[in-house]
């Protein structure tokens, strides 16, 4: 085996593992809730030491926000393929979609308001832009349902249509917390105030 070769093959092997520590990850997640997940338990997984994990994610933060990308990516799809031809049965399509994703896959849904960042760093914007992209979605419906409303007014409406369906989570929480405070059609300055900081450190058990 020549040079190239064995990087390709440890590059191969890297990935392999680094798949496997997220498929465990997301498993236990899944299964048993985001307090269940332990760094020592991905390790054994993929048959490797903790610190092969911290050396692959940065540190616990990072493959815990790894499954939740995935996941608020998994959900963005599933709501961007609600067909969009009548704007009634689209909306009735996104609060279904979103509850049935939310039927089969609750304790990953959950992880995202559950997770909070290690020694106050900020929340990643990347995810929030996700999420509230995702729930955007509402936003064309209602401009073709109420062509003559204000822009303001369909802001607010399809916020409110969204922190229905996120009632359960933080983002909702956040959400209101902006409306209240920013009653312009604009995402982004919603997407600022809305960012998550964090509360406290996580148990030293959880890095064990």
């Amino acid at each position: 085996m020549n040079i190239v070769q064995e990087e390709s093959s440890r590059e191969h092997k890297k990935l392999k593992r680094r798949a496997l520590m997220l498929e465990t990850a997301r498993a236990i997640i899944a299964a048993k809730g985001l307090r269940s997940l332990k760094v020592r338990d991905v390790a054994e997984a993929a048959d490797c030491s903790i610190g092969s994990v911290y050396n692959e994610f940065g540190d616990f933060d990072g493959l815990i926000l790894t499954v939740n990308r995935e996941t608020v990516q998994r959900l963005s799809a599933r709501l961007a393929a609600v067909p969009a031809d009548d704007p009634v049965r689209q909306l009735h399509g996104l609060a279904e979609t979103y509850l049935a994703y939310f039927t089969e896959h609750a304790n990953l849904l959950r992880s995202l308001y559950e997770h909070r960042m290690e020694e106050d760093r900020p929340f990643p914007e990347d995810i929030l832009l996700m999420v509230m992209r995702a729930f955007a979605l509402m936003h064309d419906p209602l401009v073709r349902l109420m062509p003559k409303a204000d822009p303001a007014e369909i802001a607010l409406q399809a916020r409110m249509g969204s922190s229905r369906l996120g009632s359960r989570s933080a983002w909702s929480r956040c959400r209101r917390r902006s409306c209240a405070s920013n009653s312009r059609a604009s995402s982004t300055p919603i997407l600022r105030a809305s960012a998550l900081r964090s509360t406290g450190r996580r148990r030293a058990a959880a890095r064990a």
